[in-house]
């Protein structure tokens, strides 16, 4: 792991520790067995589990924002956010996204997840055969819906059924995954850390 992540094993050691977990569980994790993970590349960024690039992303940015303001709490925030994208700004945009089996030109897109791992935002996974030890990026796109039609699809979503919707969302598994945008609007967030961009590659690292 410490490899991986191009860190020293001290490092990655004191970082454990940090979290205040027993002497006697450390010890434990440091002998037991081993395991392999994929990591992704997000422009440069290391991520493990979700790279997420819609409106979900525009949600989890504006969050961080409202967070800082005095009175509100991190739920007030979230509300707040989701709000602003899904009633005042839309939902949906205009993205060009290239990868294997995908060809997706200046389409309306209301939600791109590229998973890694299957969970991100809180317990939703959006892709239940998501591995991340698997040599691939399960990829799912989700094109324009109308607002009604989102609240509808969100519960599914979130549990991984999205292939209840064949009409709405298409899933991939490429390896390298590019997308841009005409304007610098993209919103990437990479395991909980956002990024704005016109121009964003998530590959395999």
């Amino acid at each position: 792991a410490a490899e991986k992540l191009g860190k020293s094993r001290p490092a990655v050691a004191n970082a454990l520790r940090l979290l205040q977990l027993p002497e006697d569980l450390l010890e434990a994790l440091a002998a037991g067995p081993q395991r392999a993970f994929d990591l992704m590349d997000c422009n440069g960024k290391l991520g493990l589990d979700v790279v997420c690039a819609g409106v979900d992303a525009r949600i989890a940015a504006g969050v961080h924002r409202y967070k800082d303001l005095r009175f509100v709490s991190g739920i007030g925030a979230y509300l707040l956010s989701l709000a602003e994208q899904v009633i005042f700004r839309g939902l949906c945009r205009p993205l060009t996204i290239r990868a294997d089996g995908l060809d997706w030109q200046e389409r309306q897109t209301a939600i791109l997840c590229i998973c890694n791992g299957r969970h991100y935002g809180g317990g939703f996974m959006p892709v239940a055969e998501a591995r991340m030890d698997d040599g691939v990026l399960n990829t799912l796109v989700v094109k324009k819906v109308s607002r009604l039609t989102f609240m509808k699809f969100v519960n599914p979503y979130s549990k991984g059924q999205y292939y209840k919707f064949p009409h709405l969302a298409r899933c991939s598994t490429p390896k390298v995954i590019r997308i841009r945008s005409e304007k610098p609007d993209i919103v990437t967030c990479l395991d909980g850390e956002c990024i704005t961009s016109d121009d964003v590659t998530i590959q395999l690292s």
